[in-house]
């Protein structure tokens, strides 16, 4: 069962480092060594296609061991199934009211036995898949298992030696919609159950009715956290010109590093986001998110776009427009050999793009690119090393 994890562990691995040109982590000191730990995990304008489950498997310290709840939908195949649970996944139902609650209780049994195996659970807290400029909900499911694994602690008289801990993790990516993008993955300050004993344990209204309560503010500072430590906007025009903005103060997405992307965005959107604006900062919105339609349109980035050439310069200017292309003729005997060999994974992953992408989630395009055209590069060198070796397969 551990080398199914340790397998996905590396396939993550490469994943995350392959995708991203750049991976910047945040508070790594908040995660204890050991513990039971519960990770919840909101990745910016969340979407099923992102890499957000990789991220925390990758950069989590000390390699702890996660488990993620999973929909259970995903075990009803055999195969997936076994996949699934030898890596550690406890399996969701997505829609509790349809339930008697027996899965809730098989839920919180088996993240409970993972807490006292020393392993994570990783928690998407929202509860479903989607792509908004803001976290939508955040649901009670992370604080009723720390809660539920507390009374298990204490109820059977075990011996306490650590208290559940939950740690908020915010996901940012640069863009999500193009390959070899920069990655943000922050932990959050901890909140530990050690702090809702008494009220537990110790009040006169009794445990079950304070863990109503118990659970409430756990997940309102959860969210509070979350949103601290994410991008959001009240609507996706405000997000859009807040980005573009940002674009044409900072130019080229490295100029601003990724300790400062969330804060810097995040000013730009609370200055956009005025429900009654002056008329000049009404007009600048306005144009930013023209500027953006233009942008998308075309393909471009803002970086893209050469300085407007004086009418003295413009001949020096077609001239440094035109470098790159006779450079690019001049080398291209060079550059055929190489061409020819990544012919296949450019097929695999146009084919893989139109197989598996959705067209109504245009970030699943860079991934599933990148994705089918790895599948194509190792094709490639399998059939090489069997003509090498005269393996016929």
């Amino acid at each position: 069962l551990q080398l199914v994890y340790h397998t996905l562990h590396t396939i993550s691995d490469w994943t995350v480092h392959g995708y991203y040109s750049e991976l910047y982590v945040q508070g790594e000191e908040n995660v204890p060594r050991d513990g039971p730990l519960i990770m919840c995990v909101h990745p910016t304008t969340t979407t099923r296609y992102s890499t957000s489950q990789p991220s925390v498997t990758v950069t989590i310290p000390y390699r702890r061991q996660l488990c993620f709840w999973t929909k259970s939908t995903l075990f009803r195949n055999p195969l997936s199934a076994l996949i699934l649970s030898s890596s550690g996944a406890i399996p969701v139902q997505r829609n509790p009211n349809r339930d008697d609650g027996s899965s809730k209780a098989a839920l919180f049994h088996s993240s409970t036995m993972a807490f006292a195996n020393g392993k994570v659970i990783g928690v998407f807290p929202e509860g479903t898949s989607y792509t908004e400029p803001t976290i939508a909900q955040i649901m009670s499911g992370a604080a009723w298992a720390a809660v539920e694994y507390t009374r298990w602690q204490r109820e059977a008289g075990r011996a306490v030696t650590k208290d559940a801990v939950i740690i908020p993790v915010g996901i940012v990516y640069t863009d999500k919609t193009r390959f070899r993008s920069s990655l943000r993955v922050q932990y959050g300050t901890p909140i530990s159950m050690s702090e809702y004993v008494d009220e537990l344990f110790h009040s006169p209204m009794g445990a079950s009715v304070d863990a109503y309560g118990v659970v409430r503010e756990i997940t309102q500072r959860i969210e509070q956290k979350l949103f601290a430590m994410t991008i959001n906007a009240s609507d996706w025009e405000t997000l859009y010109a807040a980005e573009t903005l940002r674009a044409i103060v900072y130019g080229r997405e490295r100029k601003l590093s990724l300790k400062d992307w969330v804060s810097v965005t995040q000013r730009f959107i609370d200055l956009l986001s005025d429900p009654a604006p002056s008329e000049p900062l009404g007009r600048v919105k306005e144009l930013l998110i023209k500027y953006y339609s233009l942008l998308r349109r075309t393909g471009l980035l803002h970086s893209d776009l050469p300085c407007i050439p004086s009418s003295s310069s413009r001949l020096r200017y077609l001239f440094n427009l035109a470098l790159p292309s006779l450079h690019t003729i001049i080398l291209a005997p060079l550059y055929l050999p190489t061409l020819l060999l990544h012919i296949p994974a450019c097929i695999s992953s146009e084919v893989m793009m139109k197989l598996v992408a959705d067209s109504d989630r245009p970030e699943g395009f860079a991934q599933c690119r990148a994705v089918g055209g790895g599948l194509g590069v190792v094709w490639l060198l399998w059939l090489y090393y069997g003509r090498v070796t005269g393996i016929d397969y």
